[in-house]
């Protein structure tokens, strides 16, 4: 399947065109994405039923060699070579589905770090809590309800890494990854905008934050 197919696939017929236009103004030096900060207060209960009643199988922490295995569409080199950084960095776990011995799903915790494509926003994350990042589902996992249920193992293991809250930054046209964060108990906490243009950027991530945790 085509990179095409799957964003129409992933995102839907308008977020699709949403991502048309935005390529069109990364030609002309311009980005802009809106994004939805996302928490859990994690019940570590409620995710292991949740988590078990699909009695999903073949899941697994991923080491190097797994990543080998998936979309070589998604898993290009310049991003094997970030798994091979993380995996090296004891604050990230990885997380995955095998399916007769192909990677079809992975996802990601952090467990000190909030990192985000958008480098203006990284920070140090709270004691208590930890980011997922990077949820990648292959096209023939698609459509087995893999998101939700590896959203519950991965708040799971957070939190037997003691941490008592998830964040999830997810971007605002990606339909499938909200409504997935929505089931397993996310919530909105506020949404930002980063922009960059013609090399420098702005956003309101830390404004809104601010608002937010003074309100």
């Amino acid at each position: 399947m085509s990179k095409i197919a799957k964003d129409f696939k992933q995102y839907g017929f308008f977020g699709f065109q949403k991502r048309i236009v935005k390529w069109f103004l990364r030609m002309i030096g311009i980005r802009i994405n809106s994004y939805y900060y996302m928490v859990n207060d994690i019940d570590y209960d409620k995710q292991r039923r949740l988590f078990e009643s699909k009695g999903l199988t073949g899941v697994k922490e991923l080491d190097y060699n797994d990543f080998l295995k998936g979309d070589k569409t998604e898993f290009t080199e310049k991003k094997l070579k970030r798994v091979k950084q993380r995996l090296a960095d004891k604050g990230y776990h990885a997380y995955g589905i095998m399916e007769n011995d192909k990677l079809v799903y992975s996802c990601w915790i952090s467990l000190n770090w909030l990192e985000s494509h958008n480098k203006c926003i990284e920070t140090s994350l709270s004691e208590n809590e930890c980011l997922l990042v990077d949820a990648y589902c292959a096209p023939e996992g698609r459509g087995h309800g893999f998101h939700n249920t590896m959203n519950s193992y991965r708040l799971m293991k957070a939190y037997e890494y003691g941490k008592r809250r998830s964040i999830g930054i997810v971007l605002s046209e990606n339909a499938p990854a909200y409504k997935s964060q929505i089931k397993t108990g996310n919530r909105v906490l506020f949404k930002f905008f980063v922009a960059d243009l013609w090399g420098k950027s702005y956003t309101n991530y830390f404004k809104n934050k601010a608002k937010n945790e003074a309100a």
